[in-house]
């Protein structure tokens, strides 16, 4: 198992330094579309929702199959905060075109199809687990890879006064997941200590490994795209509410 933890470790690693992450750390014109990726992340923050009801057990048994389904309780309604910041960033219909029609075509886009990718892809990994250890490493991936994010735009959200202000992209979520009863992003590299070594047949190993790696190449493309939509923005920038 501690293989498998490694590569966790080692693909978090790597995902640090992509261009999107960096960009965020770096970025000084806070006030100029600094969060013009946001609408980009709407079906991957929404499908969340659904991959956690895809990791849910039925009828839990063993201590965590049981903490594993705490963990999906927790995080369930985060994707409701996710909505009130489009709002706090008046990321509002207006924004999206004025209509339906334009939510749709954003969302729904050729470009952002790595996005929906994503979930399509995460949840096609959950259906072919055999375990609730399985899942689990799938849920260490996602949470290393959100915790690289957000911890990236920190860097804009303290700088502009808007951390207290943002729930989904602020101090509400962080100090949530301070209060889970199970794992959460915010332990970092400790997420990945003998701690949580769970119990993967040794012949599954190999599988869950190559899982491991199209969950972080996927990560790498959708970070692509959020990073792409900064670059090409046009002159509508996103004015946050106060």
């Amino acid at each position: 198992m501690s293989t498998l933890l490694q590569k966790i470790a080692t693909q978090q690693a790597k995902l640090e330094n992509h261009i999107f992450c960096q960009h965020l750390l770096r970025q000084k014109d806070i006030s100029l579309n600094a969060y013009s990726f946001v609408p980009h992340m709407t079906f991957f923050v929404l499908g969340f929702r659904d991959i956690l009801e895809e990791l849910r057990i039925t009828n839990p048994q063993s201590e965590l199959e049981i903490s594993l389904n705490a963990h999906c309780d927790e995080d369930s309604e985060h994707w409701l905060w996710f909505i009130e910041d489009l709002k706090t960033l008046n990321v509002d219909v207006d924004y999206w075109g004025g209509d339906l029609t334009g939510i749709l075509s954003t969302i729904w886009s050729r470009k952002d199809y790595v996005v929906r990718k994503m979930v399509y892809d995460v949840i096609s990994h959950i259906k072919n687990t055999k375990s609730a250890e399985e899942k689990m490493i799938i849920i260490d991936c996602l949470e290393s890879a959100f915790s690289i994010f957000i911890n990236s735009l920190n860097s804009i959200t303290h700088q502009n006064g808007y951390y207290e202000k943002l729930k989904y992209f602020g101090a509400e979520h962080y100090e949530d997941e301070a209060s889970h009863s199970t794992g959460n992003w915010l332990e970092g590299d400790k997420h990945h200590d003998e701690s949580h070594s769970y119990d993967i047949q040794p012949f599954r190993v190999r599988h869950m490994s190559l899982v491991i790696d199209e969950i972080f190449i996927g990560f790498d493309q959708v970070f692509n795209c959020w990073y792409d939509s900064l670059q090409n923005v046009n002159s509508t920038n996103i004015n946050i509410a106060v």
